[in-house]
């Protein structure tokens, strides 16, 4: 349990309890929570009552106790739980508990276990267990309480039975003295158990008294010392088997003729099972006399039962007695009892149940003690079966022969020469065994060993088996996998190889170091195994063993140490010896622990392999030795290619102490000889090649050298990478000392066997083969294997692959005042013309090694002087077409992951000679070398996918490659780091850089990564360069200048800091936010080193520990987090620190640089650019104004591409953050923008508006050159080929701008404050728009308004153009209609703000532009109308009106605005009268029509209201002006003149009433005749008119005639009705005027044909109704004529 926690063992918990009464509690109540529903509880509770139990037995028990007896009922399985508790206590502490509370216990647990009749075996079984645990202490009290309940001639409870059966077999010594009491009882009833269950518990029972009895005669003394502490001491004296024979032979009758023959296995499994424990108690005459009856029963069993167990148990417990008391009586059944055994043990057990491994061993046993009185026969029996064509059955007798070799040496001790002679035949055919039977004979070998069997003749051939099963190659594992992998059916029992191979060796191991009597079997018998090559794999294992015999006979001084080589036939001579152990000690299988062993070996055997080399070797191997021994924890610290050194050392060393040409050229026989043995070993031959060139080096018989060139040039397997390389590797040792042998030997090599055509020899024989110039055009392939006497094109071409890498090597190791004379001539000669030839991927890779070798001997440093090497660009541009093929016989597919390695680090080589590379290679270099960004990832990191689609442009096909493309990296990092190390310059790093940017924007992460892993890398070794260069100079003088001598422009640059830094941390900083960790952090720290160059090229003594670059630390670590709002604010206080560090000079730089991230293919990458991009902005944006064209279209041109949501607000942020520091300059390049602008130049506009402290700026501007900006241009149109009006596009810019902004809620607020300038100037607007060739300014501005409209929530208005086809009057040449409904709208809605509307319109009423003048004047008309509560703004209005008279542009405006004056009532508007009387009276009979119709319209209003003194004077005269109105063609100036006239009815009554009854009788036809004109609106003016003027002819007639409801307006006249009523009318009222009349009617006679059709209709009928003498009356000339 657990507090707080802390984990409390019992002994804590217990050393604190608490005091006794508490304690009682506690233990109350734990008891009685025992049966928690929870398994755990119940756990922990029982757990802890048992650590109470542990210091308060008594107190638990106790308490138990009182729980049973309070609570009688208890559930069943707490009783379990309880009792449980009890038996763990007791077996604890069973010697603590008092006797009254051991009495109670055993009471308690009597009464529990007899509680219930019927069988509950857990519960009843608990109770059992306690009874069993307290009779170790208390026997006679148990034995006696249990017999209280076995009442005689009864059959008792189950568990009283059960219970005495394991109270007996516990308590032997105690009970057995006792035990004829309980067979007193038992015996009785044998008879009477009828149960199955009964009779397995009764046999159980007899079982295990028999096993009691046993135990205690085999245990007779300490049994008497019991019984004299025991109730039974007077019975236990002079008790043997014999004592109970007796009585359980009874017993033993009746289970054998009648139990063992049930029906029920648990019966009959119980009973052969007690039958075999009591067959030892029989007396000897009755087991004799029962075996040929109870063994053949026993061994029938095995055909019937499944379980085994108990019958060999039973059987074993048999055999064992009849072999002590008469083993002669088992002879006759030992065929059967050998037949039955060993068909068992040929089973394999099953591991899964753990009986069948238990009767395997009991079998073991039965056999075992048939074979202490029987050896002969058993030994006999089992080498029978050894070569049983069964595999389970020879399986199965071997595995019986190891365990009688281990279990009975003494009676085997004759049979030692039969066994080793039987098994030997076996080993010997071994090829023909399954790996099952080997492993059982080496098990049985090294049985053999520790029991002295192999010192026998024969035991040599054993220890040859074990070494051949040691020595199973590695391939031989690997097919056997394979084929277990393709099987499908697994053998379970199968043997694999490997595990043959390892107990082989650990069997020979053992041998060696634990069998003292082995060693003169192995010594020096295992020197013969060491040289011969097929016991290569267990060469590691023969060494340990070779070196622990050799140093102990070397250390003690035996005599047999020392070896006579030539006697021993054998043996190995010492030089083969040495040769095999340095070939070996370089062999990749062998790693540290078996060079370790070997290096131990040859120490051990030095004395006896050459008298000198013994004390060098003494001193230099354990130096050798405890190098090993420093990386054997991790053999990753080990270069294979140091060690190979080191050990080509020990070789040169061992020659030079021998100091014995005959010595070294046997030496070098022995190599040449093993190096023909290894033809299936390309590992060792290599070696082998590489030890046989420093022979030949060191000696210096020509005739030897001579003929081991050729030998080694024959023997190689041209095709095996490693043979060839050693090859090359040998021929190279052999020339640093005998140069122009070898290259005449490399010059002419041996010629292919067999006839095999040359062309010749040199280059142009055998090279041509390889470069194209024989008919054979197959390629020599890495796979390709053929031997080295085959006539095919592949070995001659191998050949050719072996001279060209040896070239190399002999480059390397020659000498350098020789190479430097030879290489032209002797060697490029032979390689530089056919370098374009190569065909084969092979070739190619050769080739490129071959390069690197001789590029890195011409090194200065290798040469040790100054030396140009002149073949040095031709062979770097050779390198990279054969490694990034281009042109159109390129093969991409065939570049492989070896060549990629290889041709990097040619490439690197040739970088690193003098002079640095001209930039056009430069640049080719690296645009060919990073298209390897594209390969796929290494296998091990994920499932195999296709490979990555490679950057746009890149000329990369990516190949599958096939090794971890890792290597390829560092090879590249490896090349970029001597491209700067040659030219440390910033235009290298620049360079680099350009050649890495599309990989670090590439979609796939990959590419990215690594990208960015190699741009840091390089920045890293920039620095590294850069600070390691002397101080004051140049960081290299090779570096200093460029390939043509002149010094670099960015290292003039570099003067003034790193001046491409800009666009460098522009590449990064998207990354900063990328989705792949690695990138991120890596990016973070290329930015911090980017800075510090730059840093550091300003000042060689900038300290990299500032604050501001440590900081980057902080943020490399805090990007970590995959919470993108982290990253972002981490990325925003890097945008700060940023802002300090960069230059102004690269500022503007890095931020047109940034713009790309903002489409980065990664959505995080463009949302962390915008985050940097805006913090350097808001912190350097006033330095950026003769930038901001860049930038503004820039972020413009982006913006389509971003995909992201959160990347475009913070690119339109960016704009705001602009403009915050440059307004204006912004706001005109946005302007600029073409038209309509796209949806980003809106959000950009519409972005202005959340900068709440300069939105308003940004609206007056735009509002600015909305008013003051000419709108228009007067060019040719060409459609109509004429001057036409065409908008502007600043304007028009402006005023969609202004529309953007206002669907913006931003902007309601600004909209609310200053509606009346942002009316009056779209209002003006509008008219500056209108008119244009392609209605384009009209449209904009009719959008803008209703966007207007929307921002001011301005429904009346809205309302207002809604009605009348508004909206599209707008961009109509009537817009001066809608301008008035929109300004009496806003009088209405807005009427506080007429005055400040009226200021802004103000200007513009005489401004320069004839559209506003127009529309000012129409507003200021139209706020006439609603000024009845405004004195002050009427009189502004009027005087503006007044004085705008003069202007005949808005003169049309300015009349409508004065006859508006009505609207404002009687009182105020004639306080204007005079003034607006005169205007309008003035214009009525203007030339411009509009002018007279707009004059007359004023009038009549004005008439409605004007005092009738004022107009009497002027009222005859006003008529006469009106008249020639009358006639007018222009519709709306005849209806405003009849209006006009009508509108005169006021004056009618007054001083004027005569002179203007006369006007009305003139004018009466006039109305008549109209009332019928084309025109509606006449014939209404006509209809008002006449119910105007007719009242004040005071006539009934014509009353009746105007009042009729056709006279209505809106109703259609019968005109021929109303003319005959009227005339008639007329005639009754006034016939003295009807001459009059009808003069009137005459004029008409002229004029338009409807109304002289009407004229002549009005004369007839008046004609007609007249009398005669009034027609005498009518003038004769006036008669009309016949229409």
């Amino acid at each position: 349990m657990s507090l707080f926690g802390k984990k409390l063992d019992s002994g804590t918990v217990t050393s604190q309890l608490p005091s006794t009464t508490r304690v009682d509690e506690i233990v109350a109540a734990l008891i009685a929570s025992n049966n928690d529903s929870s398994a755990l509880v119940q756990k922990a509770i029982s757990r802890a009552l048992y650590d109470i139990g542990r210091k308060q037995a008594n107190l638990v028990v106790s308490a138990n106790c009182d729980y049973f007896q309070k609570n009688a009922r208890l559930e069943k399985a707490h009783r379990i739980l309880l009792l449980n508790v009890l038996n763990n206590v007791i077996d604890l502490r069973r010697d603590e508990l008092a006797a009254d509370v051991a009495l109670r216990v055993v009471t308690l647990a009597l009464a529990e276990m007899t509680a219930d009749k019927e069988v509950v075996a857990d519960w009843q079984q608990a109770a059992s267990s306690v009874l069993v645990s307290l009779g170790v202490r208390f026997p006679d009290e148990i034995l006696s309480e249990l017999l209280k309940r076995f009442a005689p001639g009864a059959v008792p409870h189950y568990f009283i039975i059960t219970t005495l059966g394991d109270f007996v077999s516990n308590n032997a010594l105690a009970v057995v003295p006792r035990l004829k009491e309980v067979l007193a009882r038992v015996l009785p009833v044998l008879g009477l158990v009828r149960a199955d269950p009964m009779r397995a518990a009764f046999a159980q029972g007899l079982g295990q008294f028999a096993e009691a009895i046993t135990h205690y005669v085999a245990n007779i003394g300490t049994a008497a010392a019991a019984a004299e502490t025991s109730a039974a001491a007077s019975a236990s004296g002079g008790l043997t088997t014999a004592s109970f024979a007796s009585d359980v032979y009874p017993a033993y009758e009746i289970l054998v003729s009648n139990w063992l023959q049930s029906k029920e296995a648990k019966v009959r499994l119980g009973t052969v099972l007690a039958v075999g424990c009591i067959a030892p108690v029989l007396a000897p005459e009755q087991l004799v006399a029962q075996l040929p009856k109870l063994v053949p029963l026993v061994l029938g069993m095995y055909k019937k039962e499944k379980e085994l167990l108990p019958i060999t148990q039973g059987l074993c417990l048999v055999l064992a007695g009849a072999m002590k008391v008469a083993p002669e009586a088992l002879e006759p059944l030992l065929p059967s009892c050998l037949t039955t055994l060993h068909a068992t043990l040929c089973e394999t057990p099953d591991a899964a149940q753990l009986g069948s491994a238990k009767n395997f061993n009991e079998s073991l046993r039965c056999v075992q003690t048939i074979g202490a009185g029987y050896s002969d026969t058993l030994v006999t029996f089992l080498l029978e079966r050894i070569h049983h064509k069964e595999l389970k059955i020879k399986v199965g007798t071997l595995g019986i022969i190891r365990h009688l070799i281990t279990h009975l040496a003494t009676p085997l001790e004759d049979k030692k020469g039969l066994l080793v002679s039987g098994i030997k035949a076996l080993t010997g055919a071994e090829r023909n065994e399954v790996l099952r039977v080997k492993l059982e004979l080496s098990q049985i070998i090294i049985g053999m060993a520790a029991h002295g069997y192999l010192a026998l003749e024969g035991g040599e051939a054993l220890v040859e088996f074990v070494i051949r099963n040691a020595a199973i190659a590695d391939d031989d594992v690997e097919r056997w996998q394979a084929a277990q992998a393709k099987a499908k059916e697994k053998d379970r029992d199968a043997v694999s190889p490997f595990e043959l191979r390892t107990i082989s060796e650990n069997i020979l191991n053992l041998a060696t170091t634990t069998i003292d009597q082995m060693q003169p079997v192995l010594w020096p018998l295992l020197l013969e195994f060491v040289v011969p090559v097929q016991y290569t794999p267990a060469f590691n294992m023969l060494a340990k063993c070779v070196g622990h015999l050799a140093g102990i006979k070397r250390a003690s001084g035996a005599r047999d140490y020392m070896i006579d080589f030539d006697r021993a036939v054998n043996l190995p001579k010492p030089p083969a010896i040495i040769a095999r152990f340095l070939v070996m000690l370089c062999a990749p299988h062998g790693r540290t622990s078996g060079w370790l062993h070997m290096l131990t070996c040859l120490r051990q055997l030095g004395p006896l392999l050459h008298p000198s080399i013994c004390d060098m070797w003494d001193a230099a191997l354990p130096k050798l030795q405890a190098y090993l021994e420093a990386r054997k924890d991790d053999e990753s610290q080990l270069d294979q290619s140091v060690w190979d050194e080191l050990i080509l050392r020990l070789l040169s060393e061992t020659i030079k102490v021998a100091n014995d040409d005959d010595w070294l050229v046997q030496l070098g026989e022995a190599l040449y000889a093993q190096l023909l043995q290894y033809q299936q070993l390309p590992a060792l031959r290599r070696v082998a090649f590489k030890q046989l060139g420093l022979v030949l080096q060191k000696a210096t018989h020509k005739e030897f050298l001579r003929t081991k060139l050729t030998g080694m040039l024959s023997t190689v397997k041209h095709t095996d990478p490693a043979e060839r390389t050693g090859c090359a590797q040998g021929l190279g040792y052999c020339g640093t000392t005998h140069l122009d042998m070898t290259l005449e030997a490399l010059a002419a090599p041996p010629r292919p066997q067999a006839g095999a055509k040359s062309s010749g020899s040199g280059s142009g024989g055998l090279l041509g083969g390889l470069f194209g110039g024989s008919k054979d055009k197959s390629s020599s392939s890495s796979s390709s294997s053929s031997s080295s006497g085959s006539s095919s094109g592949s070995d001659k071409d191998g050949m050719a692959l072996t001279v060209m890498l040896a070239y190399g090597y002999v480059c390397t190791y020659a000498q350098p005042a020789l190479i430097t004379s030879r290489i032209d001539i002797s060697i490029m000669n032979h390689l530089k013309p056919q370098l374009v030839k190569l065909r084969s991927p092979l070739a190619k890779e050769v080739m490129m090694q071959t390069i690197e070798l001789i590029a890195a001997a011409m090194h200065p440093e290798a040469l040790q002087k100054e030396y140009v090497f002149k073949h040095r660009d031709d062979l770097l541009r050779q390198v990279l077409q054969y490694i990034v093929p281009q042109g159109k016989d390129a093969k991409p597919h065939e570049v492989t992951g070896s060549m990629r390695l290889l041709g990097l680090r040619a490439c690197t080589t040739l970088a690193a000679l003098d002079p640095p590379l001209p930039d056009d290679l430069l640049r080719t270099l690296l645009e060919r070398v990073v298209t390897y960004y594209a390969l796929p990832p290494a296998p091990s990191s994920g499932p195999a996918s296709p490979a990555a689609k490679a950057p746009k442009g890149s000329g990369a096909k990516a190949a599958q490659d096939d090794d971890d493309p890792s290597a390829t990296y560092e090879a590249i990092h490896t090349l970029l780091a001597m491209l700067l190390f040659k030219q440390p310059t910033v235009d290298c790093l620049i360079c680099i850089f350009q050649s890495l940017e599309n990989w670090a924007v590439s979609r796939e992460a990959v590419h990215r990564e690594r990208s960015i892993v190699s741009l840091c890398f390089v920045l890293r070794k920039f620095i590294e360069i850069r600070k390691s260069a002397p101080a004051g100079a140049a960081p290299s003088t090779a570096a200093a200048a460029t390939a043509d001598g002149s010094s670099g422009s960015g290292e003039a640059a570099a003067a003034g800091g790193f001046t491409e830094a800009g666009h460098c941390l522009a590449l990064l900083i998207p990354r900063c936010t990328d989705p792949v960790l690695v990138v991120r952090r890596t990016s973070i720290q290329a930015i911090q080193l980017c800075l510090y160059i730059d840093m550091l090229l300003r000042d060689p003594n900038a300290d990299p520990s500032l604050p501001l670059l440590t900081v980057f630390n902080d943020y490399r670590e805090r990007i970590g987090t995959d919470e993108l709002n982290e990253q972002f604010s981490c990325i925003h206080e890097m945008s700060r620190a940023l802002a300090k560090l960069v230059t102004v000079g690269e500022l503007p730089e890095l931020l047109l640089s940034l713009l790309k991230g903002l489409t980065d293919h990664q959505l995080p990458s463009t949302s962390g650019t915008c985050v940097v991009l805006n913090g350097l902005i808001k912190a350097r944006g006033k330095e950026l104004l003769v930038k901001l064209p860049a930038l503004v279209s820039g972020l413009l041109q982006a913006m389509p591409t971003i995909a992201n949501e959160q990347t475009l607000n913070g690119t339109l942020h960016a704009v705001r953050s602009l403009a915050g520091h440059h307004q204006l300059p912004v706001v005109d390049l946005l302007l600029g923008q073409p038209m309509p602008h796209t949806k980003f130049v809106v959000l950009s506009f519409q972005a202005l508006c959340k900068d709440k402290q300069h939105v308003m700026g940004v609206v007056s501007y735009l509002v600015d050159i909305i008013n003051t900006q000419v709108s228009t241009e007067e060019r040719l149109d060409p459609k109509k080929k004429a001057n036409a009006l065409f908008a502007l596009p600043l304007p028009m810019a402006a005023t969609c701008a202004l529309g953007e902004m206002l669907e913006t809620d931003e902007l309601e607020d600004i909209v609310a404050e200053h509606y009346p300038m942002l009316l009056s100037s779209l209002l003006l607007r509008v008219g500056t728009a209108n008119g244009t060739a392609d209605d384009i300014a009209s449209k904009q501005i009719t959008a803008t308004l209703r966007q207007f409209l929307d921002a001011a929530q301005d429904a009346m208005v809205q309302a207002a153009m809604t009605r009348d086809d508004n909206w599209n009057r707008l961009s109509k040449p009537n817009y001066d209609a809608t301008i008035i409904q929109i300004a009496s709208a806003v009088a209405k809605s807005h009427s506080k703000e007429m005055p400040a509307i009226f200021n802004q319109l103000l200007p513009y009423v005489k401004g320069n532009f004839v559209p506003q003048r127009i529309v000012a004047m129409t507003v200021i008309a139209e706020f006439v109308n609603h000024c009845r509560g405004d004195p002050a703004l009427l009189g502004q209005l009027v005087n503006c009106l007044l004085g705008s008279l003069v202007d005949p542009v808005v003169k049309l405006q300015a009349l409508r605005g004065l006859g508006n004056i009505v609207a404002v009532g009687a009182e105020l508007a004639n306080k204007y009268a005079p003034t607006v009387l005169d205007a309008l009276l003035t214009s009525i009979d203007d030339r411009l029509e509009p002018l007279a119709r707009e004059a007359m319209a004023g009038l009549a209003k004005l008439f409605e209201i004007v005092e009738e003194a004022r107009m009497a004077p002027v009222i005859v005269n006003l008529c006469h002006r009106i008249r020639p109105a009358f006639e007018k063609d222009n519709d709306d100036i005849r209806a405003a003149a009849y209006t006009l006239f009508g509108s005169l009815w006021r004056f009618g009554s007054g001083s004027a009433q005569e002179a203007f009854y006369e006007q009305v009788h003139t004018y009466l036809p006039s109305l008549v005749l109209h009332c019928n004109d084309v025109s509606a609106q006449v014939i209404v003016a006509c209809k008002q008119a006449l119910r105007q003027l007719v009242p004040l002819l005071h006539s009934q007639p014509l009353q009746e005639v105007v009042d009729a409801p056709q006279l209505d307006a809106h109703r259609s006249l019968d005109y021929g009705e109303f003319l005959n009523d009227i005339s008639m009318a007329m005639i009754e009222s006034f016939p003295e005027r009807m001459n009059s009349y009808v003069m009137t009617c005459c004029d008409f006679y002229g004029h338009r044909p409807a109304v002289k059709m009407n004229g002549h209709l009005f004369w007839c009928l008046m004609s007609v109704h007249l009398g005669t003498l009034t027609r005498r009356s009518v003038h004769p000339a006036s008669k009309p004529s016949r229409p």
